[in-house]
């Protein structure tokens, strides 16, 4: 004898929303302002920002920069990113934390070029002037040798006596300062490379 079918459960549907942002990253300004930026790979999308938990605003699509500026200087903040396409939200991609400060110069690199020259190079970080110290020899003290202007990454340090001298840099907008880069040493006269490392 057959078996009756039975009757179908009710339905339901899902909405799918788009993929979230990728490589969101952060970091403050001298503002003092916050940037965050992303990878934009859903087209059409808008992104939507989140600070702390909270929405701050959404931008339209292939945006893939904003700037936050009602950030406090020295405080920490939580963003995340997430898409919306056709009023429906995908999920949030990966946080990103940052404190709102300016960032130093990095990556600064030394040689000795000449017998008694020293030349050192770096990446910026801030359109701003790029204040340059020095310590010559084992127990000397850090010393202001120059600053550089905005966009200027490269430093000459003549007439130096062949013994190693260390340098590091800090961006300078008036009175206020970054912290420091790091710190890179050579001696006059050694040679080397001239390019920051990556």
């Amino acid at each position: 004898m057959p078996v009756p079918n039975s009757s179908f459960s009710a339905s339901d549907s899902v909405v799918l929303g788009p993929p979230p942002p990728i490589g969101l990253t952060c970091e403050g300004n001298f503002d003092p302002t916050m940037d965050c930026r992303w990878y934009n790979p859903f087209p059409g999308a808008q992104t939507e920002i989140s600070r702390g938990g909270t929405p701050r605003d959404t931008v339209p699509s292939g945006t893939a920069l904003w700037t936050d500026s009602t950030v406090t200087r020295g405080l920490q903040y939580i963003y995340r990113v997430r898409h919306i396409l056709n009023n429906v939200p995908g999920d949030f991609g990966a946080p990103d934390t940052a404190v709102a400060n300016p960032l130093p110069p990095d990556n600064v690199t030394c040689a000795g070029t000449e017998p008694t020259t020293i030349t050192c190079v770096w990446s910026d970080n801030e359109p701003d002037t790029v204040a340059i110290e020095r310590k010559s020899g084992k127990n000397g003290s850090w010393t202001h040798i120059q600053d550089v202007l905005s966009g200027v990454m490269t430093v000459y340090d003549y007439n130096l006596p062949v013994v190693q001298h260390c340098y590091r840099a800090r961006h300078r907008r008036g009175t206020e300062h970054t912290g420091f880069s790091n710190e890179a040493c050579a001696v006059p006269g050694d040679g080397g490379p001239l390019r920051p490392d990556p």
